[in-house]
């Protein structure tokens, strides 16, 4: 230890105008630069920490950096005693690997552009043909004539489209009977004509005006 400190001491030394130089590592602490000893043919810069702890780092490994340096050593490592001549040194150092990744998405973008859709109701006319049923009725008074008993009277009934309903009379004979005098035949008669009428009906038209027709005629 004697022959290291002569060494850092020595004035004839070209590294002493770096004593007294600041360094910083990696993880932003900061020593000075105290002195300088030669080990296997290596100048070894003694640093002091703010704590008063000394640290040895290799002068070629300290990168300039304006007006102070940066190392790579850790300044805040457990080292209280710079090794002896005859002792190595080493620190582990964690180097990160990074590596970029590409990540796509999508997303949706208003581009100010687009279309205007615009409704409108026409009405027209238009013939169609439509069923127009017309029913009447007709009366007809048929003759009968006929002698019927109390108990055999003849009912109103319907015989296909004609309602027949018996009329009767009262005669006086020897005897008094019932008779038919006559019928009324009704019969309903069904007529279907065509007949044209006029109906509205209503249909939509669509107009497409897009927004970028007068910025591309411009």
């Amino acid at each position: 230890m004697n022959n290291i400190d002569n060494a850092s001491q020595d004035s004839s030394s070209p590294y002493n105008s770096l004593i007294g130089t600041t360094v910083f590592d990696r993880r932003g602490n900061r020593a000075n630069i105290s002195s300088f000893y030669q080990k296997e043919g290596v100048t070894i810069a003694v640093l002091t920490t703010e704590d008063g702890r000394t640290v040895d780092a290799d002068l070629s490994e300290l990168e300039r950096s304006e007006e102070s340096f940066i190392t790579s050593v850790l300044l805040d490592s457990r080292i209280e005693d710079r090794p002896s001549a005859q002792s190595e040194w080493r620190e582990e150092i964690n180097i990160p690997v990074a590596r970029e990744e590409i990540n796509i998405d999508k997303r949706s973008v208003d581009t100010g552009k687009g279309i205007r859709v615009t409704k409108h109701v026409l009405e027209h006319d238009e013939i169609v043909n439509v069923p127009h049923i017309t029913e009447t009725l007709s009366v007809r008074h048929i003759e009968a004539g006929q002698i019927v008993s109390e108990e055999s009277l003849p009912q109103a009934r319907q015989e296909g489209d004609i309602y027949i309903i018996p009329v009767f009379e009262e005669i006086y004979v020897l005897e008094k009977r019932i008779r038919l005098k006559e019928e009324i035949h009704i019969t309903r008669a069904r007529k279907e004509t065509q007949e044209d009428q006029k109906i509205k009906l209503r249909s939509e038209q669509v107009a497409v005006e897009r927004f970028d027709d007068d910025a591309q005629r411009n």
